[in-house]
């Protein structure tokens, strides 16, 4: 009956006959006598059912029904707002989590930069590590439950620090930890406007490129000398699109790439291979570990690499991949705006690759109207002819050129037209032959 309930959206209701004379005796067994179950609907979706045993055989009247409704209702919505807390409970704990986690990584991220440009903890005054433990006092310095550092204190003589000082250790150390998050975030907000600064001026430094090598290394230096990354490398596919072949590089080891440019094949166990056949960006957060990296002899140094594809539409028709020096170095935010870059990069070459067909075919049809204008000058047949053989072998390059004309043989004539009235002859149109001419320049 609950099934039928749940699959009709409306009220059901079944009456129980006694099922022997020990059932009918029993009183405690003789009170559930009809059954009414009602669903429980939230916009039209059905996400239970309340059901109720009467003591009595018969329907209940109109207003108990109509209250058992309400009652329904108001449950429904009951449990919905439950459900609901409890998702935006585990929402909020996710993304409590994911912060965590953010906080973590940028903070790793910003003491790994400190640390490469040689920078240290701040420090005033000798710290003696074999100090007894009462000397010294220590806060820590936290976001989000998240330990950043810590503030250390140590005293001119054992015991000396009291309860009130590490209150106000503490309270510095928190007023610590703000300021030092203020100072990642503005110090991120200013990198992300810089590359997205850097991302509308590569826009429209290469708009305006008809030429594809200027194209490429226009965009591979600006990514370059903004970003700071280790090294930028921009793959095209072949004409078979079998192969990612190395165009264009900016970096230490630019110049010796492309002495002998790179060939990767489509979906090699490579970064390139792989999102050349995927069409989705890939990571290397540890070269060590990750079975796609493929290691270059010319860039030692590498230690994170990511893969974007160049695409229009579906259609993939390159990679940009850049590498960088440093473990997990490529952020959510620096793969958004280089998937931004690696879009325009790729309308842009898209763009010129459009310009030089459209150059191609008025270069042909050009050619075409010079080599027909000057047949048609002739008026001698042979002259016209090795005037054509002339023009195209220059035009095409070719290094033979032959024109063979064959003369079409007539249509039959009907057999009333071939056989005379008496029908003893043919018509004589029947026994002509067609020599071909020809005329060849070499």
């Amino acid at each position: 009956m609950l099934g039928r309930t749940v699959f009709l959206k409306s009220p059901q209701r079944v009456s129980r006959q006694p099922l022997h004379e020990l059932e009918t005796q029993d009183p405690r067994k003789s009170l559930s006598q009809t059954i009414f179950a009602i669903p429980l609907i939230i916009r039209d979706k059905v996400t239970g059912t309340l059901a109720l045993e009467t003591g009595y055989r018969g329907d209940l009247s109109k207003d108990e029904i109509e209250s058992l409704e309400l009652i329904a209702a108001q449950a429904a919505i009951s449990l919905e707002n439950s459900q609901l807390l409890e998702e935006m409970q585990k929402n909020l704990e996710q993304m409590d989590g994911i912060y965590r986690q953010q906080t973590a990584e940028s903070w790793t991220q910003l003491l790994s930069r400190q640390t490469e440009r040689g920078e240290t903890l701040v420090e005033n005054g000798q710290m003696l590590r074999d100090e007894p433990f009462d000397k010294v006092l220590q806060a820590s310095i936290e976001l989000r439950g998240k330990m950043i550092g810590r503030l250390n204190l140590q005293g001119l003589r054992s015991g000396e620090w009291l309860e009130e000082d590490r209150e106000i250790l503490e309270a510095v150390a928190d007023e610590v930890a703000n300021a030092l998050e203020q100072a990642r975030l503005i110090e991120e907000i200013n990198r992300k406007v810089t590359q997205l600064q850097t991302a509308a001026e590569i826009a429209r430094s290469t708009s305006g490129f008809l030429e594809l090598d200027a194209l490429l290394t226009k965009a591979v230096n600006l990514i370059y000398e903004r970003f700071g990354f280790y090294h930028i490398s921009i793959f095209l596919l072949d004409e078979s699109r079998q192969s990612a072949i190395l165009r264009e590089s900016s970096g230490e080891a630019a110049l010796l790439l492309k002495e002998k440019p790179l060939k990767l094949p489509v979906g090699s166990k490579s970064v390139i291979g792989r999102v050349t056949e995927a069409g989705e960006y890939y990571v290397v957060n540890q070269i060590e570990t990750d079975p796609y990296y493929w290691p270059n002899p010319l860039l030692p140094d590498s230690r994170s690499e990511l893969g974007i594809p160049l695409k229009i539409g579906e259609e993939v028709i390159g990679a940009l991949d850049v590498i960088h020096n440093r473990p997990f170095a490529f952020g959510e935010d620096d793969i958004s705006v280089l998937h931004i870059l690696a879009d325009q990069i790729a309308i842009a070459v898209q763009n010129v690759y459009l310009f030089q067909q459209t150059l191609q075919r008025a270069q042909r049809e050009k050619s075409v109207v010079e080599i027909t204008s000057r047949i048609r000058a002739e008026r001698d047949i042979d002259k016209m002819l090795q005037t054509a053989i002339l023009e195209m072998q220059t035009a095409l390059g070719a290094k033979t050129a032959r024109i063979q004309l064959t003369l079409p043989k007539p249509n039959p004539a009907p057999v009333s037209h071939l056989i005379k009235d008496d029908g003893d002859n043919l018509n004589p149109a029947m026994d002509q032959q067609y020599t071909p001419h020809t005329n060849e320049s070499d």
